[in-house]
């Protein structure tokens, strides 16, 4: 998320300041986002992501706090959102590893969306 304002436009904390942050960052070039979107069930948040160049790699996701304290579980779900595992994070990182050109799927949510 980038934010800018206009000098002398905006609220007091960002006036005259650019604000760089993101919900998600991903440490490897290869790996996309592909879509972010609301889960099926309506309590969490879905996203995709997918490797693209053909080759083995490990990635780190860093997730904003916010969205960490607002969806307390993490896990690895389905293309159809049906739970497979949970996602281990140090603080608001996890290791991924994605094989070539694999997609997956992952979800923010509550306990009661992955209590399956």
């Amino acid at each position: 998320m980038l934010i800018t304002t206009e000098e002398g436009q905006g609220p007091p904390e960002i006036k005259d300041k650019i604000v760089r942050e993101s919900f998600f960052e991903l440490s490897e070039k290869q790996i996309n986002i592909s879509s972010i979107k609301l889960a099926e069930s309506g309590s969490g948040i879905i996203i995709r992501l997918y490797e693209s160049s053909g080759s083995p790699v490990k990635t780190l996701l860093h997730v904003h706090p916010q969205i960490l304290a607002l969806y307390p579980e993490r896990a690895e779900v389905t293309l159809m959102e049906i739970f497979e595992r949970r996602i281990p994070f140090a603080g608001s990182t996890a290791l991924l590893d994605f094989t070539p050109y694999e997609i997956k799927t992952l979800i923010f949510a509550d306990r009661v969306t992955l209590d399956l």
